[in-house]
């Protein structure tokens, strides 16, 4: 087994998260639209997207990062475009998310 979790992390809701957001709503869209996943299995794989959840320091609230929009965080372009180290970090760690949800499925 591999992977890796990012649930109950300390991922702030900041505008270079979301296309973490983006990310996890195509992926979801996508595997309902193969139709080779189960319906419960589908219903187990959102509820563990939406245990991946991120800090907003202006509530002081964790919010699922399914829900984490570029309007919602004032982003500007920029920010959205931005390819610091931390993205670049996001993005593999995501590489290695998707098999760890895929063996949990088939277990």
């Amino acid at each position: 087994m591999g992977g890796l979790i990012t649930a109950h992390n300390p991922l702030e809701c900041e505008c270079g998260l979301v296309w973490f957001g983006h990310w996890l709503r195509r992926w979801l869209r996508e595997s309902a639209q193969i139709k080779v996943i189960q319906k419960d299995d589908l219903k187990r794989m959102v509820q563990r997207a939406r245990a991946n959840t991120c800090h907003d320091p202006t509530s002081g609230r964790h919010l699922p990062i399914l829900e984490i929009f570029p309007e919602d965080l004032l982003c500007q372009a920029s920010a959205l475009s931005s390819s610091g180290q931390r993205i670049f970090l996001l993005s593999f760690a995501m590489a290695l998310l998707l098999p760890a949800v895929m063996t949990t499925m088939t277990l």
